[in-house]
């Protein structure tokens, strides 16, 4: 019998979850307010506010949990944790985390003037008009 794991994830702003997730090739993303039913191998449960339908990168949907203190708990099913494991989250913390960044700079003021990739990290040059 399959099931969805829970892993702990440092995420908590979900629109910038959902642009990273996009980033990785995730074009079927729904979000809610109230949690959504996973749909996995059967037998497998599972609920979450942001939902990956099922593709070409996952067998099953997987999704992310909101959890009381606001941070989310990425479910997978069990199937695909091969494809979706402790690689694959880092890629999507690191894309995660420049969309967090990118959109608090935002709130602040401030424009990205230029955005370079050297050897995998990114730099950004903000500019803020007064």
């Amino acid at each position: 019998m399959s099931h969805y794991t829970r892993i702990r994830t440092r995420f908590a702003d979900r629109e910038a979850l959902q642009k990273a997730l996009e980033d990785l090739g995730f074009d079927d993303v729904v979000s809610g307010d109230d949690p959504m039913p996973l749909r996995g191998y059967p037998g497998a449960q599972g609920q979450a506010h942001v939902v990956v339908r099922a593709g070409e990168q996952n067998q099953y949907e997987f999704g992310f949990l909101r959890e009381a203190d606001g941070t989310y708990v990425a479910r997978i099913e069990a199937v695909d944790r091969g494809k979706l494991g402790a690689a694959w989250l880092s890629r999507l913390a690191l894309r995660y985390a420049y969309h967090a960044t990118v959109s608090r700079l935002h709130d602040q003021g401030f424009d990205v003037v230029e955005e370079r990739q050297q050897d995998g990290a990114i730099r950004l040059l903000m500019r803020r008009m007064a």
